[in-house]
């Protein structure tokens, strides 16, 4: 184990489908945004694309990006590798469609929800 490999829990959420929800534990430096997204995009069957992913909540401030930056570049803290219960844990909720700055998703009924998932998935845990 290199000194430098530190590990986070990520749970991954799409807003609108509690079933798509799963949890990856990665290394912090070496794993990068693209990493997560293909995972995600992978849940789906690969048929979604365009992810918008947030860091622990759904506003126009939290999305992260680009795909190529590290976790670790994106501010995510990691302990080291060990007992995946001593990890920072962190929530990224995706979806198909960036919402406003206010949250709201601007084209769904009452814009109540504050992210869009596709549900082409719907198929529950895998």
């Amino acid at each position: 184990m290199c000194i430098r490999d530190r590990w986070c829990t990520l749970h991954l959420k799409c807003t609108i489908n509690v079933h798509l929800f799963f949890t990856v534990h990665v290394p912090v430096n070496e794993t990068r945004l693209a990493n997560i997204y293909d995972r995600i995009a992978s849940r789906h069957g690969n048929s979604i694309s365009d992810l918008t992913m947030y860091k622990d909540q759904v506003y126009e401030s939290n999305v992260v990006a680009p795909l190529t930056a590290t976790m670790a570049e994106l501010g995510f803290q990691g302990t080291p590798e060990g007992d995946p219960s001593t990890y920072p844990e962190y929530d990224i909720l995706y979806g198909t469609v960036r919402v406003r700055r206010d949250g709201i998703h601007p084209s769904l009924p009452g814009g109540s929800l504050t992210a869009y998932c596709s549900q082409t998935s719907s198929r529950g845990r895998p």
